[in-house]
């Protein structure tokens, strides 16, 4: 998996197995803000990862539209504009700088959303000191900071629709408290300005509203797409273990036993160490399969191949079917002494299985010769002529009596 993809937020998606719920979801006509709580609690974390860099940069970029609007205040109110710098010092900033604080340390979507809208209100509420501050001039030329700062919390810093609207409102319901105690501006003026920025709040909400059924929908996709991926990875995996592995023992089979040792011998070549490969040949099985029957040989057959599986220890260890009765295991970093060893123990290991063998001209239990050889791999040698050496001290230990073991070098 690519760096980028371990780090998508659609990760978070794996652990959710309720395919049903979003094919549901996805199928109702009704809009809701709101899933059945184990896909709620699933979108939360997509949103959280999908959008927390955009909602810092929106942040940041709040803070300095705010910032930006000060060398205003002494163009336009150079008799007050000390105070008004106060007001954005005190309020504002302060409630910026601690939700990028915040954000840096936040884990949860909740925790986000709650403290960006506390951030647009006090952002609102500062506006509103301002216009009080002010409120010599009938004109309120910074009633429009408010409707930007509506808008910016609706369409711009990415929050949800229901933190989104608290802020909005707020702002809204804190604006008229403060016109009607305060301003006491003309009743046609205070109507005018209730009017735009009820509009502005209804007008926000409908497209964050609508932006958020959208993220929604992208999120069921998202997961949608996210299971029919799994399934199609799980399926081709099913399908690349029954092409690799030898349907009876359920070892590697002859052509994975191929593209294995390439790689190791490529890699060994590179690093200079050594590869061993043990050839094993059941002693007399022909005389087993006749005497006892094939299903009886297949048993047999199953059982070594659990054995010789234990002796995969390491990264570059590999047990497989050759065919018939031969088995294969590939020993990566292993020398000749070290695959002589560990050849006795399987050789002793098959004795101590115990499974009779009464057609064996060496053992009263089913036994093995054992062919071993050893190299460093170089540009001279290939991973074919390893094999030929193995099988040939495999042969080797048959001649010799069977129930035996030969390493070449």
């Amino acid at each position: 998996m690519k760096k980028s993809e371990k780090n998508s937020p659609l990760l978070v998606l794996e652990d959710f197995e309720e395919r049903h719920l979003i094919e549901r979801e996805l199928q109702k006509r009704t809009i809701s803000l709101r899933f059945p709580p184990q896909l709620e609690k699933t979108f939360r974390k997509y949103h959280f990862q999908n959008t927390l860099g955009f909602i810092k940069f929106s942040l940041i970029l709040g803070f300095l539209f705010f910032i930006g609007f000060a060398p205003l205040d002494y163009l336009v109110y150079p008799s007050s504009y000390l105070k008004l710098w106060f007001i954005r010092l005190a309020i504002g900033v302060p409630a910026l700088l601690l939700s990028l604080m915040i954000f840096h340390r936040a884990r949860r979507d909740e925790v986000i959303q709650a403290t960006y809208s506390l951030a647009i209100l006090a952002v609102g509420m500062g506006s509103i000191l301002m216009l009080l501050t002010i409120h010599y001039d009938i004109t309120q030329k910074y009633y429009a900071g408010l409707i930007i700062t509506v808008y910016y919390g609706y369409v711009v810093s990415g929050m949800r629709f229901w933190y989104a609207t608290f802020a909005g409102s707020s702002i809204t319901a804190a604006y008229t408290a403060t016109a009607l105690a305060f301003f006491k501006p003309a009743p046609q003026f205070l109507a005018t300005n209730l009017f735009f920025l009820a509009a502005a709040n209804f007008t926000g909400m409908l497209g964050n509203f609508l932006l958020e059924v959208s993220k929604r929908k992208d999120f069921l996709q998202s997961a949608l797409l996210s299971f029919q991926r799994r399934r199609l990875e799980e399926a081709n995996r099913k399908l690349k273990r029954l092409s690799d592995t030898d349907a009876l023992t359920g070892l590697a089979n002859r052509r994975y036993l191929d593209e294995f040792l390439q790689r190791e011998w490529q890699h060994a070549m590179r690093f200079s160490y050594p590869i061993s490969v043990l050839m094993i040949d059941i002693d007399f099985f022909k005389n087993y399969n006749d005497g006892l029957g094939h299903q009886a040989g297949d048993r047999c057959l199953q059982r070594l191949a659990e054995l010789l599986k234990s002796f995969e220890r390491r990264p570059g260890d590999l047990a497989a079917r050759f065919g018939g009765e031969e088995f294969v295991i590939v020993l990566s970093g292993t020398d000749e002494a070290g695959a002589e060893k560990i050849a006795e123990e399987i050789r002793r290991g098959v004795l101590a299985l115990k499974i009779s063998h009464p057609s064996s001209e060496v053992s009263a239990y089913v036994s093995v010769s054992i062919g071993g050889a050893s190299v460093i791999p170089s540009m001279e040698g290939s991973k074919e002529e390893l094999i030929e050496l193995a099988d040939r001290a495999m042969y080797r230990a048959k001649e010799l009596g069977r129930n035996q073991i030969v390493i070449e070098q």
